[in-house]
């Protein structure tokens, strides 16, 4: 054994016979204060990437990320794996997905009859006219005019009719009559009763199965009185139908309860007070087809006013039809087995009672059931459709949800929401596109459902207590099948409470911009929410990509989070990480973190972990003030894993350990190619500091800058590891495979190879070296310090001596101009944040 005397040191430490090839020609060559430049062996070929120099096997041996992921392929440096994405930018309507060349749909699919795609690329938007329709026309969804109710030119009256009524008549008999409820009395069952043109000052109460059959809505209209009674009342009665009739000034334009049967059509109810039309009790039916029902009144106490309702059983269905400026609810349904169905139609400027309420284009509570296909929602207040209670359900497929303004929901509080799922509630969205809310697109809170499946939410606001593209509180549940959340405010998935759970399969979530209340995150989770998503692409948000907070868990795979905008969040910060993990927990796995500003991929706090498989992370910058830049950053305590993972063009650093408790684990990984920082200094593979600790088992640090591994206050334990290529910095310095500052390193079967500086540097520290291969950099070995000790031994230690490094008899130095350094040099310092 070999003892050396503290701050100048050097030895030669033999080449053993295991090593291929000649022997040196001197094996103390090198050695002593006045050493020469070793003899080169050219016995000893260059490993290919990939790959190491195994001593004492004396073979080359894979080492880093080598066996692919799904979505991944072979690096073409040979150094770890790279993605397989569409070789440009995907366009609106379309995402990326990991091992496709080509960009896949995502957001809402098809834009149905009556739609047409938006100008944006993104989703759909209804063909309507511009302006509100009067009189006797409506919006009919696919037309940009308004369109006429009924046809006033058509034969009157009908070949089919038997009795006939007419409120300018001068004769009158059995069956010609002056009005309406007089034909009634006498019409049978089946008869058809033909209303010419005129006003009728009555209220109809039909007792038998007839049709009521007007010239049209615009030339016949049944006019109401101040009495509190319906204009149309179908009670028991079967198969009652109605057309060509406006109906105004009621208490309720049209009704139909007690298991009654009722068909509306081609007619218009407007300006009755509390309700349009209202289907009541089990049993009763009322459909509305091709007409309108509008500008609801509200009553004495100013609630009501609202266009279409059905409660307590009852069934309505409202076909091709337009409700428009009525108030609280255009549609409203209410009570266990109730059913609406809006179908073709159009949903518009439903307003607010005067104390600024609701305002809801269709609401269901207590186990109702609303379905709105093929339908246009559009300048709604406070909500553009909810749902409310335990066993209620409200369904949205092929519809557009547009311009959600800011209200005040049922509980007082301000709010926006495109759609809502509150107390127990079920919401489904199919192929639907909700824009242009002031709040949340969709917000869902206690214990409510939301399944949203190929649909697209875009440009909602950060307004009032709701926010983002999709929002959760409360123990609510969301699913998210091939659905686009897209140019929204504040954040894009919003997740918050424990109970919260979020799946994702196939989505997007891009472009979200910071408000006065977010930051522009593309998802963030806090206080126990969950995500789990499975090919979720987050793109081109703004300050950071995915955030998990307070006790948050979520679990990534073949997911891609790019392009995170940088954004200022003071005069001296700024943001644009990947992930950032504080008091959370993250598996990922095989997935992509890429072009990102300032951390790539962020844990910090003793209540934060993670777990990364199969995944890679590249290119992070500097942020604009020319700090950070890492790839991976685990700090204050987290915990890290790391197996058959790539970290590469980094800035500054690729994998940054640091502070007391944090733990990082990195099995078969690639660092490589770190980037030199804006001050051309750092650009260090992986570095540890500040009392941290890290466990390196076959992992490869390729081409950094000034130093490939870096530890300093903190212990790192290295085997059958890589650290090669490291360059100097800016100005020529350092190059140091390994640098120990105060530190424990040990490395153990590793290979530190072709290093422009030092290959393995320890100042002021200890460490064991066994079975190792230091090839070919400027100096092998080095070691400093007052107190620093370097000793050959045959068998490591279970620990070395303070200051001490112990290097085993197996250790190979070959090809290195210089195998031990002499004198004291200087060496780089810990980063400081």
């Amino acid at each position: 054994m070999l003892l050396l005397r503290p701050t100048v040191l050097s030895l030669c430490l033999a080449c053993l016979t295991a090593c291929p090839g000649p022997a040196p020609t001197s094996a103390d060559a090198g050695s002593g204060p006045d050493a020469e430049t070793d003899v080169a062996d050219s016995g000893l070929a260059p490993c290919p990437a990939g790959t190491r120099f195994s001593q004492p096997q004396g073979t080359c041996v894979e080492v880093g990320w080598t066996k692919c992921s799904e979505g991944f392929v072979a690096d073409p440096s040979g150094w770890g794996c790279t993605e397989v994405l569409p070789p440009a930018p995907c366009g609106p309507g379309t995402f990326p997905v990991l091992g496709k060349t080509s960009c896949q749909p995502v957001g809402t699919r098809s834009c149905v009859a009556g739609f047409a795609p938006d100008p944006s690329g993104w989703g759909c938007q209804p063909i309507l006219p511009a302006v509100d329709c009067p009189g006797a026309t409506r919006e009919k969804l696919g037309s940009a005019e308004c369109v006429p109710v009924g046809d006033c030119g058509a034969p009157f009256p009908p070949a089919e009719a038997t009795y006939f009524v007419d409120a300018n008549a001068t004769q009158t008999d059995a069956t010609h009559f002056k009005s309406i409820r007089a034909a009634l009395a006498a019409a049978p069952a089946g008869a058809v009763v033909a209303v010419e043109e005129g006003e009728y000052s009555e209220a109809l109460l039909p007792k038998r199965a007839v049709k009521i059959v007007g010239r049209c809505a615009e030339k016949v209209r049944l006019i109401g009185s101040a009495a509190a009674i319906p204009g149309v009342d179908v009670e028991v009665t079967q198969d009652v139908e109605i057309s060509g009739l406006t109906i105004t000034g009621f208490e309720v334009g049209v009704i139909a309860g007690h298991g009654g049967s009722l068909t509306l059509r081609s007619s218009i109810v407007v300006s009755n007070r509390r309700l349009g039309v209202m289907a009541a009790e089990a049993g009763t039916t009322l459909k509305i087809m091709g007409s309108a029902s509008r500008d609801g009144l509200p009553d004495a106490d100013g609630k009501f006013g609202q266009g279409a309702a059905a409660a307590y059983g009852a069934a309505l269905t409202v076909e091709d039809s337009a409700l428009v400026n009525n108030r609280e609810m255009a549609v409203f349904a209410q009570s266990a087995g109730t059913q609406v169905s809006v179908v073709q139609s159009v949903i518009k400027g439903t307003q607010p009672r005067s104390t600024g309420v609701y305002g809801w284009g269709a609401g269901a509570q207590k186990q109702a059931s609303v379905k709105l296909e093929a339908t246009a929602v559009l300048d709604s207040h406070s909500v553009g459709v909810a749902v409310g209670d335990v066993g209620t359900q409200l369904s949205l497929k092929d519809c557009a949800i547009h311009g959600v303004a800011l209200g005040v929901d049922g509980l007082g509080e301000e709010s926006a929401a495109g759609a809502s799922g509150g107390k127990g509630g079920e919401l489904l969205v199919e192929n639907t596109t909700i824009a242009a809310s002031e709040g949340a697109g969709i917000f869902v809170d206690g214990t409510s459902k939301a399944t949203v499946r190929e649909s697209l939410v875009r440009a909602s606001a950060s307004t009032g207590n709701a926010i983002g593209g999709l929002d959760l509180d409360d123990q609510a549940t969301a699913s998210l099948e091939g659905t686009a959340l897209v140019e929204n405010r504040a954040y894009g998935l919003y997740a918050i409470s424990s109970g919260v759970t979020v799946t994702a399969t196939d989505s997007l979530v891009q472009g979200t911009q910071s408000s006065v209340i977010g930051d522009g995150y593309g998802v963030q989770l806090s206080e126990g929410a969950q995500l789990s998503a499975t090919r979720l692409a987050v793109l081109r948000n703004s300050g950071g990509g995915i955030a998990l907070f307070s006790r948050s868990r979520a679990t990534l795979e073949q997911s891609i989070v790019s392009d995170t905008a940088v954004v200022q969040v003071n005069e001296t910060d700024w943001r644009g990480s990947g992930i950032e993990v504080e008091d959370g927990q993250l598996v990922l796995r095989g997935s992509l973190l890429r072009t990102l500003v300032g951390v790539g991929l962020w844990v910090d706090g003793p209540g934060s972990s993670l777990e990364v498989e199969g995944s890679l992370i590249r290119d992070v910058e500097a942020d604009p003030a020319g700090d950070y830049g890492y790839g991976l950053a685990v700090q204050n305590g987290a915990s890290a894993t790391i197996r058959n993972t790539g970290v590469a063009q980094a800035v500054r650093v690729g994998v940054y350990v640091a502070d007391e408790g944090s733990v990082l684990s990195a099995i078969d990984v690639t660092v490589r190619d770190t980037q030199l920082d804006p001050g051309g200094k750092r650009g260090r593979g992986i570095n540890v500091q500040f009392g941290a600790s890290a466990v390196l088992q076959g992992v490869a640090v390729v081409d950094s800058r000034q130093v490939g591994l870096f530890a300093f206050d903190s212990t790192v334990t290295a085997t059958g590891s890589l650290l090669t290529g490291t360059l100097p910095d800016a100005e020529g310095n350092f190059g140091h495979g390994v640098e120990s500052l105060e530190a424990r390193v040990d490395l153990l079967r590793c290979t530190v190879a072709s290093n422009a500086g030092i290959g393995v540097a320890y100042a002021d520290s200890q460490g064991l070296i066994g079975a190792t291969a230091i090839l070919s950099n400027t100096v092998g070995l080095h070691v400093q310090g007052d107190e620093a000790k370097l000793q050959e031994v045959d068998t490591l230690p279970t620990s070395p001596g303070a200051s001490e490094v112990d290097v085993s008899a197996d250790t190979v130095f070959l090809d290195n101009s210089q195998r031990l350094g002499t004198g004291v040099v200087p060496l780089p310092e810990p980063i400081s944040l």
